[in-house]
């Protein structure tokens, strides 16, 4: 597992991609959610205004 420490009660900005096939990833409890896709660079931003441990995970089934 991967881990990012961000600060408190500041904008994040996610660009994400994939090098194979369409990836989806969310966190669920900060109703974030993100397309990864092939040839493609999509963003995703969003306001982090409580502490926490937040935990992604895969939503898309590929391969």
């Amino acid at each position: 597992d991967n881990r990012i420490a961000v600060p408190y009660n500041s904008q994040i900005r996610m660009i994400v991609t994939a090098a194979d096939v369409l990836h989806s990833w969310t966190i669920p409890s900060i109703s974030v959610k993100i397309d990864a896709t092939p040839g493609r660079l999509n963003q995703v931003s969003f306001l982090l205004n409580r502490t926490g441990i937040f935990f992604g995970q895969c939503s898309e089934i590929c391969g």
